[in-house]
């Protein structure tokens, strides 16, 4: 099914989800890793740019949420954070659903 990013219900659960990540990443104590964002090297860096892309977000920005699906995605920095897998994958099925191409 399709979502509509334009809908500001999906549009808050989006919101609602993302801001889920930051928390659990800030939660943590800092860690280093490896992964393919540049200029991120910790978790904690990691939370500050999903806020950052989470507030520029838009209903109309696929570059933002391009770059979101690539974080939350298979084998993406979320993985490389260790951050928690089902709430990686809820985020990652919400936003395929309201940004990707039909």
């Amino acid at each position: 099914m399709k979502l509509c990013a334009s809908d500001p219900t999906i549009k808050k659960t989006i919101d609602q989800a993302l801001q889920q990540a930051v928390a659990h990443l800030r939660a943590r104590r800092e860690v280093y890793f490896l992964n393919d964002q540049p200029g991120i090297v910790t978790t904690h860096q990691l939370a500050s740019l999903i806020e950052q892309l989470a507030s520029d977000l838009s209903s109309r920005d696929k570059l933002t949420a391009r770059r979101l699906w690539g974080i939350f995605g298979v084998a993406g920095a979320w993985d490389d954070a260790q951050g928690d897998a089902d709430l990686g994958q809820h985020v990652f099925e919400l936003l395929d659903a309201a940004y990707r191409p039909a």
